[in-house]
């Protein structure tokens, strides 16, 4: 079961808010309440960010992934769907994502910077890391006081396994998301320790 089915048994009422890649639509925009739950994709550069749909909200918990893995998954990601959507720029080789700039930050709640960073994600309630995937679902169930549900596998795209040579240069030209990534990695230690499990 994926992060979002666990969210939906969860709370049936989960309110979505994704972009609709095939139909190159934004996503609906709708009246929250105290206790409503948006579970989705934010991104401030396409305009569907917190900040342009839902300034009031105050609690926040996001699953961030190493950001070279994440390069490379998304690049594999969109080699095997990108046809089908609506507006679909030319791939590239996979070696191009060294120097493609990394949507990682436009999805959280402010403007992430070297300055802020650590302020911006002291708002979060809780930031789970992929590679610890279950400690983290275990870890946000505690925190919702829901039960705990074990993730599975979906969305798995084939990719070469060749790609780790990569990884220093993109490190290079990605400073501010590996700094960020490190200190969520530093933050996720901290609170499992303090989460009774």
């Amino acid at each position: 079961i994926s992060v979002r089915g666990i969210f939906r048994r969860w709370f049936p009422k989960l309110m979505l808010h994704y972009f609709n890649e095939k139909a190159g639509a934004m996503p609906r925009k709708r009246a929250i309440r105290a206790g409503d739950v948006v579970f989705g994709h934010f991104n401030r550069l396409r305009g569907f960010g917190i900040e342009d749909y839902y300034p009031q909200a105050d609690q926040f918990i996001t699953i961030l992934r190493d950001p070279f893995e994440m390069a490379v998954s998304d690049h594999f990601f969109r080699a095997r769907v990108s046809a089908r959507w609506k507006s679909s720029p030319a791939l590239g080789a996979i070696e191009e994502i060294v120097s493609k700039p990394l949507n990682m930050l436009n999805h959280f709640p402010v403007s992430v910077t070297f300055d802020n960073y650590r302020s911006v994600l002291a708002r979060f309630l809780y930031i789970g890391i992929t590679e610890r995937m279950d400690d983290s679902m275990r870890a946000i169930s505690t925190l919702l006081k829901k039960d705990f549900i074990a993730p599975g596998t979906e969305n798995v795209s084939e990719r070469r396994r060749d790609t780790e040579s990569l990884r220093a240069e993109f490190e290079r030209n990605h400073p501010l998301e590996h700094l960020v990534y490190r200190h969520a990695v530093d933050l996720f230690h901290r609170k499992q320790e303090q989460i009774v499990l």
